[in-house]
């Protein structure tokens, strides 16, 4: 079973290069929509066609299809399954397993190769993990100043009081 998803906040920054990303996997691959979600399924971004799905279905829909992936992989012995795929006569839907709490999410229609949706879904796989990574050092970062910060006021407010 998956830890609890840890806090994590993406600054500007962090979100242009996902943004970045997710643009440069739909049009090499010419997806109708490329997502990256939480292991929840709450969106985090998004690049989408006029005729792309709901996305916000799609990546609630997905939490749950990997939640249920890596049950089945616990069960068979394995850490997880990286990738699982869905063929649809018009169109397919790749999830992609990213620092083992967010997904990539790619709609694409069922001419585009499979093989180049893998591809690229592990490059860019690979570049999230480098964000997600650096995100999560920032907010951790952040929090133990904050905590620091907190704890010196309250000394201060407790001396002042007391004196």
């Amino acid at each position: 079973m998956p830890s609890a998803p840890r806090e994590i906040n993406f600054s500007i920054q962090h979100l242009e290069r996902i943004v970045a990303h997710l643009k440069q996997m739909r049009r090499e691959t010419n997806a109708y929509c490329v997502l990256l979600a939480d292991q929840n399924g709450q969106l985090i971004e998004s690049v989408a066609g006029d005729d792309a799905p709901n996305t916000d279905e799609i990546s609630v829909l997905a939490a749950g299809e990997l939640a249920a992936t890596r049950e089945i992989a616990r069960m068979l012995g394995e850490t997880r399954f990286q990738f699982l795929l869905h063929e649809g006569e018009r169109k397919n839907i790749y999830l992609s397993d990213v620092s083992g709490e967010m997904m990539l999410i790619t709609v694409f229609n069922r001419k585009a190769p499979i093989g180049l949706v893998r591809l690229w879904t592990r490059n860019i796989s690979e570049q999230l993990d480098h964000i997600i990574l650096e995100a999560r050092t920032e907010t951790q970062n952040n929090q133990e100043l904050n905590d620091a910060f907190g704890q010196l006021v309250l000394d201060r407010l407790d001396h002042s009081f007391w004196q």
